[in-house]
């Protein structure tokens, strides 16, 4: 962790262990999906800390990457931050392109990868998502839904069963897609169909 994530934490935590601000559990869920395997978290880590009114910035650089919000952190253990009803802003050249929402959240102090879980929300320029779990992958800056996911865009729809996603939601992989199309949320040029010659 760099002296500048760990001075933010500092300025914004407050209640019992505000300098043990960070975060959770992502990196190793990440590593088993990729393996086309769950990891079970595990709950039962004492909690080390409680957080009031968590806050959090993440820097790569002197590029704001993220920030993290919650109305209460837990520490738990050497790795791992538990985040209440937490808010998570993503940053591209200074500018926020994602706002993810949910219930619950884990950050991997370490790694910084995230997972967000339980009426899961995000919102871009591009449209928004919804799912019931979201991880952010921040060594290659991708947000992925390991389950079902719905896409909205103007009154277009799409569902799938799993995505990757930029963090903007405008460039989106999709699994066993179904969709929902109107044709003004589109922004498709017709073909112009020329006559071949023989």
């Amino acid at each position: 962790m760099d002296a500048r994530t760990m001075e933010t934490a500092a300025r914004n935590g407050t209640g019992r262990g505000g300098l043990k601000a960070f975060a959770a559990f992502l990196c190793a869920a990440l590593t088993a999906f990729g393996c086309g395997a769950e990891r079970q978290e595990t709950t039962d880590d004492p909690i080390d800390a409680l957080i009031e009114s968590f806050s959090m910035d993440r820097f790569r650089g002197e590029e704001k990457r993220w920030n993290l919000k919650g109305k209460q952190a837990e520490i738990r253990g050497k790795n791992r931050v538990v985040v209440h009803q937490p808010q998570l802003t993503l940053y591209e050249e200074g500018k926020t392109v994602c706002v993810v929402t949910g219930d619950t959240g884990n950050l991997d102090k370490n790694s910084h990868d995230m997972k967000i879980h339980g009426n899961v929300r995000a919102v871009s320029n591009d449209g928004e998502m919804f799912s019931d779990q979201l991880l952010w992958n921040e060594e290659d800056g991708t947000l992925i839904s390991p389950g079902d996911v719905e896409l909205r865009r103007g009154d277009s729809t799409v569902w799938a069963k799993s995505m990757v996603s930029e963090p903007n939601l405008s460039k989106v992989e999709l699994l066993n897609a179904t969709f929902q199309l109107r044709a003004k949320d589109e922004k498709i040029e017709p073909y112009l169909l020329e006559p071949t010659d023989p």
